[in-house]
Order: C-alpha cells, then structure tokens, then sequence
C-alpha cells in the first residue's frame, strides 16, 4: 500500500507516513534533501540552508523526528534561481546583455 492508495479522509499513524514518503524518495531519487546535501548538491554551507528553511524562504520543509531540516530538493533549486535573479535584478535569473557589457572591460585610451 502507498499514499496513493489510501483515500483522502484516511486517518494513518505519522510514523507510517513518513515510512512511505523516505520509500518513495529512494524510488524516485533524492527530492527531499538534508541541509547537508542540498551544501554538497547545490552549494553554500549547510548552515545557510538551514537559516533559509527556518525563515520559511524554502517552501514545504519540514523537520523529522530526529529535528534535522527535510528540503525539498526542487524547491531549493527554485529558490537558488529567486536569489541569482535578485541579484541580477532580473526574473529569469539570467544575465541579460546589458549586465554583460557592464563587466566587459572598456580599451584604454
């Protein structure tokens, strides 16, 4: 039996819950990380994601029993692409032609 097996108003212990979600996350690959890899897998200190997931900027993470951060991996890859664009100052993330020709350096005269 997985979730999707069971109807929405089921009433299931938490500790079978979590069960099936860490199967399903080994089936499927890792789309739900620890602060540490989503450090080996995406960069910045494990640390850092920690404070982005405790200031809610990385959505549906949750702690486990044992109070270790669970990140959903795609939400994080989202999130990096929030900052990259932030700082560009640009929605995609990508670095338009004006920034470009802004580092560019300028011949000497």
């Amino acid at each position: 039996m997985t979730l999707d097996d069971l109807p929405d108003d089921a009433l299931m212990p938490v500790r079978w819950i979590r069960e099936q979600m860490k199967r399903e996350a080994k089936r499927d690959g890792p789309e739900w990380v620890s602060t540490t890899q989503a450090a080996q897998l995406l960069g910045f200190a494990p640390k850092r994601w920690r404070i982005w997931a405790e200031d809610g900027r990385i959505p549906d993470a949750w702690k486990d029993e044992a109070d270790h951060w669970r990140l959903p991996l795609a939400e994080c890859r989202r999130h990096l692409l929030r900052l990259k664009a932030q700082r560009t100052g640009n929605r995609t993330g990508e670095r338009g032609p004006y920034k470009k020709a802004r580092t560019t350096l300028a011949p000497a005269a």
